[in-house]
């Protein structure tokens, strides 16, 4: 995973962008990789083409979640500043080829 920005003191008023993929079982399907995305208020749309989860972290900000394919799942946390470019972001996200 990786992190850009700072938490700015409350982590959901920062100005910052996490994102994280997981590989293997804990993504081998959406059902399995949903249950375990930690989200609160959550709201089912799409990312990609593919079924996502958008919602509030427990740890402040917002969330984005999707199945990129079996064994690869993805989320985007961003801080309360960038909450309405979230699925942008997410969607702008690029694989590489046979990664």
């Amino acid at each position: 995973w990786a992190r850009f920005g700072s938490a700015g003191g409350s982590g959901s008023a920062g100005r910052f962008v996490e994102a994280r993929v997981e590989h293997g079982t804990a993504a081998a399907d959406w059902a399995g990789y949903r249950a375990s995305v930690p989200v609160l208020d959550p709201r089912d749309i799409t990312v990609r083409g593919r079924p996502a989860v958008l919602g509030r972290h427990p740890g402040g900000g917002r969330l984005i979640a999707w199945l990129e394919r079996s064994g690869t799942g993805a989320w985007i946390r961003a801080g309360r500043s960038l909450a309405d470019e979230l699925v942008a972001i997410a969607a702008s996200v690029k694989t590489h080829v046979g990664d």
